[in-house]
């Protein structure tokens, strides 16, 4: 489970990164990728 939000996180930064030209929805997309990085990173160094 933590690989796959490592993983999704990644694939939404990476979508956040293109659409960053966009007012807000690069930026939030980007934003919600590195939380979901974080969460697995932490449930992935708690198992």
């Amino acid at each position: 489970m933590s690989k796959l939000l490592i993983v999704v996180g990644a694939v939404i930064a990476v979508l956040g990164i293109v659409l960053i030209p966009l007012p807000g929805p690069g930026f939030l997309l980007l934003a919600l990728g590195a939380v979901l990085q974080i969460v697995g990173l932490v449930l992935r160094r708690k198992a």
